[in-house]
């Protein structure tokens, strides 16, 4: 597939270099057509040089570089937002048992212990048969509740 471009202006034929014999650049499927002549070297038009191509593939491995960073940074920074998270979210719902807990003991001591003296006190004054009675039933009652509770 040679041209006859070529051959009239030096007795050289050019040829197209296929696609498996050379790396394909950034500008797509567009192969350059060197002449097979030794010292003749001709460059399509609208093609980079060699040293403007370099350039701006430095360039470009400058930014893909500057992305990673700011990317990297960001990552970083979520990673850190997650953990801090986590750890907020973990204190918090140890305070909250931790609020309960207490809530529970306050209320033992001072609701349920008063009210349980109190009707011991009150079945001790008792006196009689009938009083002792319901006294010993009421403190079963009482010994009952207090071990489904513990």
């Amino acid at each position: 597939m040679g041209t006859k471009a070529g051959t009239e202006k030096g007795g050289c034929e050019d040829t197209p270099i296929s696609v498996s014999d050379s790396k394909r650049s950034c500008l797509g499927n567009r192969i350059p057509y060197p002449t097979k002549c030794v010292g003749k070297l001709s460059a399509p038009v609208g093609w980079l040089s060699h040293s403007s191509m370099r350039r701006l593939q430095a360039i470009l491995e400058n930014e893909n570089q500057e992305a990673r960073l700011i990317t990297q940074r960001m990552l970083d920074t979520e990673k850190g937002f997650v953990k801090d998270l986590d750890s907020y979210l973990s204190h918090r719902g140890t305070l909250e048992l931790r609020k309960k807990e207490l809530l529970h003991v306050r209320w033992t001591e001072h609701v349920w212990m008063p009210i349980q003296k109190n009707i011991r006190d009150h079945l001790l004054l008792r006196q009689g048969n009938k009083a002792e009675k319901m006294r010993s039933t009421i403190l079963h009652y009482l010994e009952h509740c207090n071990t489904k509770v513990c």
